[in-house]
């Protein structure tokens, strides 16, 4: 399992803007070894004239 470190999550904040353009919130994940908590980045911005994904998966530049 993978761990960040704790001084990694303002930089990841700044990043994403958090509290911006993001919001950062703890999720529940399903992994091979069992559920455990991770943190994911909401987007606070409206959906208008967005695409679906198919099936979910971003293939940057195709």
């Amino acid at each position: 399992m993978l761990c960040l470190a704790s001084e990694a999550l303002p930089l990841l904040d700044a990043l994403e803007e958090e509290g911006e353009e993001y919001r950062r919130v703890r999720v529940r994940v399903e992994t091979e070894e069992g559920p455990l908590e991770a943190w994911a980045y909401l987007y606070l911005g409206g959906l208008e004239g967005a695409l679906p994904l198919p099936q979910g998966v971003w293939k940057g530049g195709e």
